[in-house]
């Protein structure tokens, strides 16, 4: 909330400086933010993990009320947080996660219906305002982000291919890939652009077994 308030990156990767990460869209009128986890779509995936668990823990905390405060405060600090990474894969997960939520939570279904009722009327009477919001710019955004990432894909594919038990070790990706990238690509590749080839990467099976088991 500092960052988005202020434009102040207090967590920069080492090594980087604030250009380097290119936040701004000028194009949109926005502003990435990079948070703690050092990108705002690493940012967000953390918080739409997040958010239905803190929402279940409410929900089971109906008789302790200094507890559901604090949960209430949370709730509140996460949803606003996923607002301003300006991400909309976050944002299509926690929306995905929510309408599962009440499918098997009957408790939630009628808030999850409320909220759905009274965000529509107030969509609907603020809708200049809202057309004109960040968030609708971010939404109608029609920047592809598929160019390029197929061969990272391909490239860390490759990479796991190589070392498919116990991997390469984590951060070696910009050091190790260009002996496995396609040969149409000259350019150095930074990041694979894909948690799951950043697990396989960095520790392969090791890694990955467990990884899908959390989720």
């Amino acid at each position: 909330a500092y960052e988005h308030a202020t434009g102040n990156i207090l967590f920069l990767p080492r090594g980087k400086i604030g250009e380097d990460l290119k936040t701004e869209r000028a194009e949109l009128g926005i502003r990435l933010i990079i948070g703690i986890w050092g990108s705002a779509g690493a940012m967000g995936r953390v918080l739409a993990m997040c958010i239905p668990v803190t929402l279940y823990l409410f929900l089971e905390n109906r008789t302790r009320q200094m507890r559901r405060l604090v949960l209430a405060a949370m709730l509140a600090m996460q949803g606003y947080s996923i607002v301003i990474c300006m991400c909309r894969a976050p944002w299509y997960s926690l929306l995905i996660a929510l309408f599962v939520l009440q499918i098997f939570d009957k408790r939630f279904r009628k808030l999850f219906y409320a909220i759905a009722v009274v965000a529509l009327i107030l969509v609907g009477l603020t809708w200049n305002m809202v057309a004109q919001s960040q968030v609708a710019a971010r939404l109608g955004d029609e920047t592809s982000t598929y160019e390029g990432r197929e061969a990272r894909w391909i490239t860390g594919w490759n990479m796991w291919a190589a070392r498919p038990v116990r991997g390469w070790g984590f951060g070696r990706f910009e050091n190790e890939s260009w002996r496995f990238r396609p040969s149409y690509v000259t350019q150095r590749l930074q990041a694979p652009e894909n948690d799951y080839l950043v697990v396989m990467i960095g520790s392969a099976l090791l890694g990955l077994l467990p990884y899908m088991g959390v989720l």
